[in-house]
């Protein structure tokens, strides 16, 4: 077993434990300066250092994201409200009025898709530009935190949490107040990355979701159950899938050979079941 580091003085967010082990080492000339990934032992869960420290509510690249990128995240919002209408059920939408929180809804894709389906949608952002942007088009979107809506005692039968966790230092102590602001029977929908894929596995520098300099942590499926059955949660609903890869032809040479090998791991990586990304339903228990 490999030596536990008595240097990483931080708690786990899954676990509460303080043990860590390092299990990458990512280069400075491919993320701009040296991160290392820890791995929790007891759980699973991997951990950024040093800790990131990235901005979104003036940072004009978080915006041209979404736009650059218009395709990969329409295509992941139709997949997402696919999950949320097979579970609950197409008839049952045709017949209630849903209401659903977007936390950190970005381009807001998923808000568009889930008012085709009659649901009342709202999305939170930090980004002061996203959200003007938003409003304009008529969408719901506000610059509000989860304790806001505590003190205004709105609650919500659907709560969406794309991507959000691992970009939150106190993740544990965010879900916990998710509690608060849920429905009787409602539900938390996430999707995560997850690092004990085929091609993190494998390829680790070919793997994007990295991204270090924004991420606290990192999840597997048992890290995250984890979580959410120490705070009073259980799983109803969970698919291993892979994430969104495109093949497309660069300049440099190494970097398209580096995508095309990332795109074959990955999506033999999801035929057999080592999918790098997962979606979870949560229900209080």
């Amino acid at each position: 077993m490999k030596r536990i580091d008595e240097g990483i003085d931080i708690t786990c967010v899954c676990c509460g434990k303080r043990s860590w082990i390092k299990k990458f080492s990512l280069p400075k000339f491919l993320y701009g300066k040296r991160y290392y990934i820890y791995k929790c032992p007891y759980c699973g869960c991997g951990l950024s250092y040093p800790p990131p420290n990235f901005f979104y509510i003036n940072n004009n690249d978080y915006v041209d994201k979404f736009k650059r990128k218009e395709k990969v995240y329409k295509k992941h919002a139709r997949n997402l409200i696919n999950v949320l209408v097979n579970y609950i059920g197409l008839e049952n939408f045709k017949k209630s009025k849903f209401s659903l929180l977007d936390i950190g809804c970005g381009g807001g894709y998923l808000l568009k898709e889930a008012e085709k389906k009659g649901i009342d949608a709202w999305g939170i952002e930090v980004n002061q530009r996203l959200i003007e942007l938003l409003s304009k088009k008529g969408l719901k979107v506000y610059n509000k935190t989860v304790d806001d809506f505590l003190s205004q005692k709105i609650q919500f039968d659907i709560i969406i949490l794309s991507a959000v966790l691992e970009h939150i230092k106190d993740a544990d102590i965010f879900l916990k107040k998710i509690k608060f602001i849920l429905k009787k029977n409602g539900i938390i929908l996430l999707s995560q990355a997850t690092y004990d894929g085929l091609l993190p596995t494998l390829f680790p520098f070919l793997w994007y979701a990295w991204q270090p300099w924004e991420h606290y942590w990192h999840f597997t499926p048992h890290s995250i159950t984890r979580l959410a059955n120490r705070l009073g949660f259980k799983v109803v609903f969970f698919k291993r899938e892979s994430l969104y890869y495109e093949l497309s032809s660069q300049k440099n040479s190494l970097y398209t050979i580096g995508k095309f090998l990332a795109y074959l791991v990955a999506k033999f990586g999801n035929l057999v079941r080592l999918g790098d990304n997962f979606k979870i339903i949560l229900k209080m228990d």
